[in-house]
């Protein structure tokens, strides 16, 4: 355990360092993997604040050209940790979700609810439980008039 924590502090010491976004996010995407797999909530949620404090720090750069890398992202590190309660509870994962475009977030959303009912946790905890509603609702207030039948059936299962 020691011997992976000092290679991902040595690691991110180079990443961190990176100038230009774009390249700080496509290693990060693929960085966050490997900590999301073999690291505890602590080291996922200390690497998601140092992407946000990126993202912030290059406000010159349109947020659409970044979405696909923040997606990525909470995308493995949904697929990656076991359970979602402690996900959610990360300080800085849902400011991450936060940043991706609607449709990415109605994907995302889509990808948590799923994991949450196969995975058939449940919880009491009111601030999860808020979450999961605003997840729900954000799929919700995406289908209109306009939404092909597919859509509607895949979002009511």
């Amino acid at each position: 355990e020691q011997v992976r924590l000092s290679l991902l502090n040595e690691i991110w010491k180079t990443a961190t360092k990176i100038q230009d976004i774009k390249l700080y996010l496509e290693v990060s995407e693929v960085f966050v993997e490997y900590i999301a797999k073999n690291f505890s909530d602590r080291e996922v949620n200390i690497f998601l604040k140092d992407v946000i404090k990126h993202v912030k720090k290059n406000k010159d750069v349109p947020e659409e050209q970044l979405w696909g890398y923040l997606e990525g992202m909470v995308r493995k590190i949904v697929v990656s940790r076991k359970g979602l309660k402690k996900v959610l509870a990360m300080a800085n994962f849902l400011p991450i979700v936060d940043f991706l475009s609607k449709t990415d977030k109605i994907g995302i959303s889509k990808l948590i609810l799923k994991k949450f009912v196969d995975i058939n946790e449940t919880t009491s905890d009111p601030v999860m439980i808020h979450t999961l509603f605003d997840l729900a609702r954000n799929i919700h207030d995406s289908i209109d008039e306009l939404t092909y039948g597919d859509e509607r059936k895949q979002v009511s299962d």
